[in-house]
């Protein structure tokens, strides 16, 4: 046998496994309405396969935002009204499994009155691949009962413990504060903000990988006071991908 066979031979009978397991946050897209409107026109990221999975989270200026769900997505998080005192926002959390055509393209959400928004819109690889979504990403949301820094709250799996991905996404109003610090462990943080002064929607997210079936992640840090909804959402990986990390466990 050639010294070149060789090497390749070894290196095939010795080449570590590929543990990579862990849904991937390919990109986070963000949209903006600074001026008041009841059509909401929202960016697709610039590529987009079938079978990604697309989460969009949308925050919105004063509670009579009153979103509609977007054609072809589902509610994870129904649109939902937060307050402190006479300060309202809006909150809501849609997906979608893509179909491959939704590169570079826009879509719309309706409101049923005029206000600000800035959307994420987060594209999301190796996931579980159901064609509800709602079955593979599960979240838990909490909102302020004071003036302070968002809070997202503990969210468990229903399926358990796994390589699964977490993402923590905080929607202010009223001020034009930003997230300047994700909660311990996160990354890929990106914090806009639509409209100023006192008239502002502002959305937050970012994102942690582990392998357990629960997160509560610690406080997000704004640059001032504001009111806020947070939440916190559970990503499935595929199948393929999980028995990869049962692979991996066993050899841990």
């Amino acid at each position: 046998m050639q010294p070149m066979n060789r090497l390749v031979l070894l290196l095939l009978l010795f080449a570590v496994p590929a543990w990579a397991t862990f849904p991937t946050l390919e990109s986070t897209t963000a949209s903006n309405e600074s001026s008041t409107t009841t059509t909401h026109t929202i960016s697709y990221p610039a590529t987009v396969n079938s079978g990604d999975l697309l989460l969009v989270f949308f925050s919105c200026y004063l509670g009579n935002c009153n979103a509609s769900t977007p054609t072809g997505y589902e509610d994870i998080q129904s649109p939902t009204n937060y307050a402190v005192g006479n300060i309202i926002g809006e909150y809501a959390i849609f997906g979608r499994d893509a179909d491959g055509t939704e590169g570079g393209d826009t879509f719309d959400i309706t409101g049923g009155n005029a206000q600000r928004s800035a959307t994420h819109v987060l594209r999301i690889t190796g996931w579980g691949g159901d064609s509800t979504v709602a079955n593979d990403v599960e979240c838990a949301n909490d909102e302020s009962i004071a003036l302070d820094d968002p809070d997202p709250p503990n969210v468990t799996a229903s399926w358990g413990s796994d390589d699964n991905l977490f993402i923590e996404g905080a929607a202010t109003a009223d001020d034009d504060e930003s997230v300047t610090s994700a909660s311990t462990g996160y990354s890929s943080l990106l914090s806009t903000v639509a409209g100023g002064g006192n008239q502002s929607a502002a959305i937050s997210t970012a994102i942690k990988t582990a392998a357990s079936a629960s997160d509560n992640p610690d406080s997000m840090t704004l640059t001032g006071t504001e009111i806020w909804m947070a939440a916190t959402c559970v990503v499935q990986p595929s199948a393929a991908a999980a028995d990869r990390g049962a692979e991996r466990r066993r050899h841990d």
